[in-house]
């Protein structure tokens, strides 16, 4: 049974290190934060969201491609190995 995570700062994110993990706590602090700016700030920030999210859902999609493989592992036949050289 998969227990849906609770929500991450940004600052605990990027301390775990998970790339996508990152990207969706950056996603909900702009999002928090969009309705405190105005002018070219807000239009600058409503297009970085649109870019997080189109980046999360790429990854998103990797991810089931891969049967649920966390995106910021290579596939298997990408792992290095130095007897290969």
């Amino acid at each position: 049974m998969n227990v849906p995570r609770s929500p991450q700062s940004l600052a605990e994110a990027v301390a775990g290190g998970v790339y996508l993990e990152i990207l969706e706590a950056q996603q909900r602090e702009m999002v928090q934060e969009v309705s405190s700016v105005a002018g070219p700030a807000k239009a600058a920030m409503y297009r970085q969201i649109a870019l997080i999210s189109k980046e999360l859902e790429q990854l998103r999609q990797v991810s089931t491609d891969r049967g649920g493989e966390h995106v910021d592992d290579p596939p298997l036949d990408e792992v290095f190995n130095l007897a290969d050289i």
